[in-house]
């Protein structure tokens, strides 16, 4: 029983979203307890598809029928008798197979820590959790704890790690198009003007060797540049060690999804903690690197610049890792053995079941060398949204996680750009599914074979 899911805003009752005539839609109907029929038109085309409770005495519950048949269009605020497109049919649905199920530690692994907390009453302001979760990660990563700076979020985090080298506000920052619209806002935040240029069509991501032709066709003066590590793909930070010892530009990597391919180097890396990342707190991340001014900048600037006395040394904010937080953190690296297993098993369970071709293809290293918690597919030559749709038939959700690129969001439209024909492929060719650590066989089994019956046709 699931508890506090409501229905749709504005579908409070059964005779508002009944399927008409030309309707073929995913709807809800209300039923009381005791009661054995549902209202609805064309009964014997749906089927039960889950049961939501609303309330705990299971007085008020919602049942969600999908219909058998291929969905066209639906009454959720669209005109009837005309197509709806896939990623429009993608948002209303409910899926039978997620694109993502998050799995932080249960509550009995994060216990011992909130006890922890109870008994020190310290909850936040780098309290010991903090501290000794920031040890527990620089083991991990092979440095000192003097190279590791926990933040609230990697947006954020990026944002810091930028202040902290001094980067000059109103300059251009160079990122990819082919990223995560966080990647902009957080230039932005640092005081930037993001410049969207392309990407290596092999890595996905920046190459420093191309970069000075590309700062050489910059409208403006450049003050940064941000890689980003795709989907946490491994980055190449020595040489990004190397281009920023050359030029004397800031670099900052964004390796949000990077927690199982991060590399410590003298360019910061910025790695996620989000509850959807590999390894994650609920809301979170950390800024690694051996360059130790940077992180007593990052963490001076994530408490109003404080360090060390009250005296603010610099314009800060309030960004800092609770204890609560990193008590799950603390968790998290207990299991994360185990949990990097359950992931490397998924992947191998799909590579397994649809293997690599020259029209389907993983990332490099994806599952073997480094595991990350999406599994994004290119489809060179194919059409990836009839390949959505058809496993959005099969009641399995799919996602483009960084939509059409960051430049085309309504917020980040107006800011520079270079030609971006690889971003624009990599738009049209990727997809990602179902991936989380406790995806079973036969799930990814409907996947797979839903996948090459679409490519079939």
């Amino acid at each position: 029983m699931i508890l506090g899911i409501l229905p749709p805003e504005g579908f409070g009752r059964a005779q508002e979203f009944s399927p008409g005539k030309s309707d073929r839609c995913h709807y809800w109907s209300k039923y009381s307890r005791g009661e054995s029929g549902v209202h609805r038109k064309n009964a014997d085309d749906y089927v039960p598809f889950y049961h939501i409770f609303s309330r705990a005495d299971d007085a008020e519950s919602f049942l969600v029928f999908r219909r058998q048949k291929p969905i066209c269009r639906a009454k959720w605020g669209f005109r009837a008798n005309t197509k709806v497109s896939c990623r429009d049919q993608q948002r209303f649905e409910m899926s039978k197979i997620s694109i993502m199920w998050p799995k932080l530690p249960p509550a009995e692994r994060i216990a011992p820590y909130l006890k922890a907390i109870d008994s020190s009453r310290i909850y936040s302001n780098f309290g010991p959790l903090v501290l000794s979760f920031e040890e527990r990660l620089a083991a991990h990563f092979g440095v000192r704890e003097e190279m590791i700076g926990t933040v609230a979020n990697a947006t954020q985090g990026l944002t810091l790690a930028l202040a902290a080298l001094d980067v000059r506000p109103g300059t251009l920052c160079v990122l990819p198009a082919w990223t995560f619209v966080a990647s902009v806002h957080a230039a932005v935040s640092a005081g930037l003007t993001p410049y969207f240029v392309d990407v290596d069509p092999k890595m996905w991501a920046l190459d420093p060797d191309k970069m000075d032709d590309m700062i050489a066709c910059a409208p403006a003066p450049v003050g940064a540049i941000m890689p980003v590590a795709p989907f946490g793909r491994p980055i190449d930070v020595a040489a990004w060690d190397h281009y920023r010892a050359r030029t004397g530009i800031p670099v900052v990597i964004d390796a949000a999804a990077g927690f199982d391919s991060a590399v410590p180097g003298h360019t910061p890396l910025v790695v996620s903690l989000h509850a959807t990342k590999i390894i994650g707190v609920g809301e979170g991340g950390f800024v690694l690197t051996t360059d130790e001014a940077v992180i007593r900048g990052v963490r001076a600037r994530a408490n109003f610049g404080f360090l060390g006395a009250r005296a603010s040394i610099a314009a800060s904010t309030n960004a800092k890792l609770s204890e609560y937080h990193a008590a799950v953190g603390h968790a998290s690296l207990d299991e994360w053995a185990d949990a990097r297993a359950e992931w490397i098993t998924v992947a191998a369970a799909y590579k397994k079941l649809l293997p690599e071709s020259s029209r389907i293809q993983y990332q490099a290293g994806f599952g073997a060398e480094w595991i990350a918690s999406t599994c994004v597919l290119s489809f060179p030559g194919s059409d990836t949204r009839k390949i959505a749709c058809a496993l959005s038939d099969a009641g399995i959700e799919t996602r483009r996680w960084w939509g059409e690129g960051a430049h085309l969001h309504p917020s980040s439209a107006e800011f520079p750009r270079n030609a971006l024909p690889v971003t624009e492929t990599l738009v049209k060719s990727t997809l990602s599914i179902p991936f989380y650590r406790d995806l079973g066989l036969a799930h990814v089994k409907l996947v797979t074979d839903t996948i090459r019956a679409a490519m079939a046709t």
